[in-house]
C-alpha cells in the first residue's frame, strides 16, 4: 500500500513565531557582502558631497572678501608705470595737435579777413583788429559790410590766447594773424614758437 503523506515533523510554537517575526522586522537575516559595499558607497559619496560643499562655501567666502591690500597696491603700481610710460608722449601729442589747431583758426581768420576786404575794399586797421569781422564799421562804408564774417565770436587760440592782428604796411600785402605760441610770449622756439598766417608786416 502506498503511504499517505506524512504531514512535516512539528516544531515548536515558539520557533515558528520567531522566524515569522524575524522576516517581518528583518531582524537576524544574515548581512551579505554586498549589502556592505553598498553602505560602503553611499557613505564614500555623503562624505564627499560634505567636502564639495565645504569647498563651495570656501570659494563664495573668498570672492565675498573682495580684494586684498597687496592686490590692490600692484593694480596701482602696474597702472602708474604704465602712465609713466606713456603720458609723455600723449602730452607731446596733444601740443602737437594744439599747434595744428592753432595754425587752421589763424588761417580760417585771414580767410574771413580776405571775404571782408573784397565788401569793405581795404583791410582792418591794428585799431579795429579782428573785431571788424563781427561788428560794422562806422560811417559810409557800413552799409557795404555785409558781415558778420565768422560763425561765431573772435576765437582765441588752443592755449586761451587772444589772435594777435598787424595791418599791412605796404600796398598789395597781406595782414598778419598770429598766435603767440604755448608761452603766450612773441618769439619763442619749439611749441612756444609764434604760429603766423601772412605777410611780415
Amino acid at each position: 500500500m502506498i503511504e499517505a503523506n506524512k504531514a512535516p515533523p512539528s516544531e515548536p510554537m515558539e520557533a515558528r513565531a520567531e522566524r515569522t517575526f524575524s522576516r517581518v522586522r528583518g531582524i537576524g537575516a544574515p548581512r551579505r557582502a554586498s549589502d556592505d559595499l553598498v553602505c560602503r558607497a553611499n557613505a564614500r559619496a555623503d562624505s564627499g558631497g560634505v567636502k564639495a560643499s565645504l569647498n563651495t562655501d570656501s570659494r563664495k567666502r573668498r570672492r565675498e572678501r573682495g580684494y586684498s591690500l597687496l592686490e590692490v597696491l600692484i593694480v596701482l603700481t602696474i597702472i602708474a608705470m604704465i602712465a609713466a610710460l606713456v603720458g609723455p608722449r600723449l602730452m607731446a601729442q596733444l601740443d602737437r595737435s594744439k599747434v595744428t589747431a592753432a595754425r587752421v583758426q589763424a588761417r580760417a581768420i585771414a580767410a574771413a579777413i580776405e571775404t571782408m576786404r573784397l565788401d569793405l575794399g581795404r583791410y582792418p586797421t591794428n585799431e579795429e583788429g579782428l573785431a571788424l569781422l563781427n561788428e560794422p564799421p562806422r560811417g559810409d562804408e557800413s552799409g557795404l559790410w555785409r558781415g558778420p564774417y565768422l560763425d561765431a565770436e573772435t576765437p582765441v587760440d588752443p592755449w586761451g590766447t587772444a589772435y594777435v592782428y598787424e595791418a599791412p604796411r605796404e600796398d598789395f600785402a597781406r595782414p598778419r594773424v598770429a598766435s603767440l605760441g604755448a608761452d603766450g610770449e612773441a618769439g619763442g622756439e619749439g611749441l612756444a614758437a609764434d604760429i603766423v598766417v601772412g605777410d611780415k608786416p
